[in-house]
């Protein structure tokens, strides 16, 4: 039976009438990455506001701010991802400094000195007449001419001073180094000596930024405050109970962070965490700033998440993380032993290949233990919850689709468009859940179908119960082979 809504029955004026409503149209999904840092004195962005950016990031948040270097890092990974930015206050607390001190000149014949500032290249000519006084200023006038560095510096007898323009523990986490890929000869050597930033004191507090951001919908949250405190705020912040991965909220979302150390430090750190909502990526030594590996990392992951698709039952394992440095020494790089364990202490894991690219070796999250303590690996791969995000929000857009305004009824003999029954919508999740196994996000459709249980409650006859038993497609991440070698296969008797 044909129910047209809005065309009365008793309409007696003739002739034709039509209401004309969209089709159930094919569901689209598009994410968003908000990435939440420091602004600058110049940014004009208000503190714990959400902002879109649209190629104003200098003006948002100043040229040399850490949420203009996240923006940079992230847009390198994801060129098409749509990216928001938040500040946050600096917490009370110090700027880091690090020191160049320039020592042996004048030299007998002129040379070039080469430093690396948060991975960035700079190099400074030195005649035959330069004092270290003279080499000193002209590397101060190097360093604050670039508009893009989140340092300023200073020059007093030969050291030069380099001071964070931001405060706060991240502000140690600023690299700089001297013969990064060996090219440089020996003039810096000769001439420079520096020492690593230190003295950043001090922690931001996302707590006000999380509530200011009401229902709007980010699968992914990078930020570099990677202490305990903010990380317990954003796990309560998507806690399935009553946050965003809740029934009541239905918003979800991933957080990611990075964190500097080393690897007894960050796996005890990693053994703290039990989180399926976070993900945490170990860093040592790194030519890159944490800030840096955040916006990269966060601009990865929401540009291979992004839309629904077999993408999301994809690894993110041989992604490159695009203009992060590896760490220069290869001792200070983790190998197979260390990523193994990392991957049991609720860490994420990369290498390096020979080029000196730095490459995803595999994304968990921080979640390794269930309620009663015990080892479970249901939430340990990022894919796991980004699957359960396209499922949730696909069937949710079926079923609303289908039946936004409709009555209830045991049965329907009629076939009526404007009333639903238990099979109907149990065949509208089953037809669901086959597309879903199509673009191999899900798996098993005849299992799936068996265990699905739909039932009116019995204790409100407005309303269809259901339990429905998802099998997500996997990732194909290891592959173990026993290979017997021999001098001629032909003579080979089993």
């Amino acid at each position: 039976m044909v129910a047209v809504a809005d065309i009365p029955q008793n309409l007696r004026v003739p002739l034709a009438s039509f209401q004309i409503n969209p089709s159930q149209a094919v569901f689209q999904s598009s994410n968003r990455c908000l990435l939440v840092g420091h602004k600058s004195a110049t940014g004009t962005l208000a503190n714990d506001t959400a902002t879109l950016v649209n190629d104003n990031i200098d003006q948002l948040a100043g040229a040399n701010s850490v949420l203009a270097a996240m923006y940079r890092a992230a847009r390198d990974n994801a060129p098409l991802q749509e990216i928001w930015v938040a500040s946050v206050a600096e917490g009370a607390g110090a700027a880091s400094t690090a020191t160049i001190t320039v020592a042996g000149a004048p030299l007998t014949a002129a040379g070039t000195v080469y430093f690396y500032l948060n991975g960035e290249r700079y190099s400074v000519a030195v005649t035959t007449t330069d004092t270290d006084t003279d080499i000193a200023a002209n590397i101060v006038a190097e360093i604050n001419a670039n508009v893009y560095t989140p340092v300023t510096a200073a020059n007093a007898a030969g050291v030069v001073t380099l001071t964070s323009d931001f405060t706060g523990v991240i502000s140690d986490d600023m690299v700089l180094e001297l013969d990064r890929v060996g090219d440089e000869g020996v003039t810096s050597a000769t001439l420079l000596t520096v020492v690593a930033f230190t003295g950043g004191a001090g922690t931001a507090d996302v707590s006000g930024l999380l509530a200011n951001l009401g229902d709007e919908e980010f699968d992914v949250i990078g930020m570099p405050f990677n202490d305990a405190t903010n990380l317990d705020a954003t796990q309560d912040f998507m806690d399935g109970t009553s946050g965003r991965w809740s029934y009541a909220k239905e918003l979800y979302g991933h957080v990611i962070t990075a964190k500097n150390g080393t690897y007894a430090v960050l796996s005890a750190f990693g053994n703290t965490r039990n989180d399926p909502h976070a993900s945490i990526m170990p860093v040592y030594n790194s030519g890159s700033p944490i800030f840096d590996w955040v916006g990269a990392l966060a601009g990865a992951t929401a540009a291979h998440f992004n839309g629904i698709g077999t993408n999301l039952s994809v690894p993110m394992h041989a992604t490159t993380l695009k203009g992060i440095k590896a760490p220069k020494l290869i001792a200070d790089r983790w190998d197979l032993t260390e990523r193994q364990s990392m991957y049991f202490d609720g860490l994420c894991g990369y290498r390096v290949d020979k080029a000196g690219n730095v490459i995803i070796d595999r994304m968990n999250t921080t979640y390794q233990l269930n309620d009663w303590g015990l080892a479970d690996p249901s939430w340990l791969n990022v894919n796991t919850m980004f699957q359960s995000m396209g499922v949730a929000r696909f069937l949710k857009a079926e079923v609303t689709g289908a039946y936004s305004q409709v009555a209830l009824a045991e049965t329907d003999p009629l076939n009526r468009d404007n009333v639903a029954t238990v099979d109907e919508v149990r065949a509208t999740v089953l037809h669901a859940y086959a597309k879903l196994c199509d673009l191999s996000i899900c798996e098993n459709y005849a299992l799936f179908e068996s265990l699905l249980t739909m039932e009116r409650s019995v204790t409100d006859p407005d309303r269809i119960d259901a339990v429905l038993p998802p099998d997500m497609v996997n990732q194909f991440r290891v592959f173990a082979a026993q290979m017997i070698t021999h001098q001629q296969l032909g003579n080979f008797n089993s």
